[in-house]
This record gives C-alpha cells, sequence and structure tokens, in this order.
C-alpha cells in the first residue's frame, strides 16, 4: 500500500461550519488531478454559497486549487497570507459565491477557518454580532526568532484572566488546541510578548 495521508480536514471544517450555524451541502475527497477538482467545484458551486477546498493551496506541482480558480474565471483576491500558521491560503469570488483554499495542514486549516471563515458565515447568515476580539495580558513572556508573520497561538484564560500560552509546537500539534480557550496573536515585527503585555484574542 502506497504511503497515505489521512483527510481529518473534512470533518474539521464541517464540524466548525455547524458550529457556526452554516449548512454543509456538499463534501467529498478528490484525488490530486485537476479536472476531477475543477469538476467537484462546479458541483458544490451549484449547492453552496462558500466552497472550501483543504490542500493544493501551495505551489506545488500537484496544488492546484488556483488553477481549478482561474478555471472557473473567479477574482483571485489574494494567494498568500503573511501568518503563521496558515500562509499558504487562496481566496477568490466568482459571481456571488465565494473560493477559499486552505493549508492541507489541520491547525493551518484550523486558523485560517477561524480568522477568515467564520466572520464570512456570520456575515452571511445575518449574525450582526461582531465578532469578538479582546486585549488580554500575557501571564509570563514569550519570545519568538522570527517576526516576518503575525503568529497565532493556542492560550488558556486563567482565574486571573491572564493569557497562559498552550505548549505548542508548531503547526503539526493539532491537539495543543484541545487544551485552548481561545487563540492570541503574536504580531508582524514583535519577538517578545512580556508580562502583563495586552495580545489580542480570538474565542474559539
Amino acid at each position: 500500500v502506497p504511503p497515505q495521508i489521512r483527510n481529518s480536514n473534512s470533518s474539521q471544517i464541517q464540524s466548525l461550519a455547524y458550529e457556526c450555524g452554516a449548512e454543509v451541502s456538499y463534501m467529498t475527497q478528490v484525488e490530486d488531478d485537476e479536472a476531477k477538482i475543477l469538476q467537484s467545484v462546479k458541483e458544490a458551486l451549484l449547492k453552496s454559497d462558500i466552497v472550501v477546498l483543504t490542500g493544493g493551496a501551495s505551489f506545488g506541482d500537484l496544488d492546484f486549487s488556483q488553477k481549478v480558480f482561474e478555471n472557473l474565471k473567479a477574482k483571485i483576491q489574494f494567494t498568500k497570507l503573511a501568518i503563521q500558521p496558515g500562509k499558504p491560503c487562496l481566496f477568490a469570488t466568482v459571481g456571488e459565491k465565494f473560493l477559499f483554499g486552505l493549508s492541507g495542514n489541520p491547525v493551518s486549516s484550523f486558523v485560517q477557518f477561524q480568522i477568515l471563515l467564520k466572520p464570512l458565515i456570520n456575515l452571511l447568515s445575518g449574525n450582526k454580532q461582531k465578532e469578538i476580539i479582546l486585549k488580554l495580558p500575557m501571564s509570563n513572556d514569550l519570545s519568538r526568532k522570527r517576526s516576518e508573520r503575525n503568529l497565532f497561538f493556542p492560550v488558556i484564560i486563567n482565574s486571573a484572566t491572564e493569557l497562559e500560552a498552550v505548549e505548542y509546537h508548531g503547526s503539526a500539534h493539532l491537539n495543543a488546541y484541545e487544551a485552548a480557550d481561545a487563540i492570541a496573536s503574536f504580531p508582524i515585527g514583535k519577538n517578545i510578548l512580556k508580562k502583563g503585555e495586552l495580545a489580542d484574542v480570538r474565542f474559539i
């Protein structure tokens, strides 16, 4: 049996969509074949306001999401984000429909859903309540080596209403979010968040 990658993204995105009150109208798994992906997206567009692909959002030989969107004459809004995790990310529009090409990495696609799809679903569903982004103090210093991207990391909110970073080893560490209350952000250009410094935080 050749090496295979488990598809955890479909169930994750489906669950997150349901939590936002969205109805998942079409879901399928397609091999890395441009024509087959294109056909599946066409079918999804007939039934859906938002179409989400996971995997294939980067620029490798088997990354077909952008080519598929272009074939549909969609207007590409962006192809990557200055965030970590989740840099490879496509967003396009075709008519009144919205197309997303999320990362195939489960943590990356989770973060991308929280910051992009969740607000859009709320908007389209008529939920006028704005996304709540709080500023809460860090419980301890937190540092990083590189600062060219906005780093999103899992946190818990302790009894003193401070942010405690959950042990997190990067974009493959999905179960770090099991213990998390929220996602905090480490802004571009900063290498350290000091104890007591305020950080933006989104509940999950």
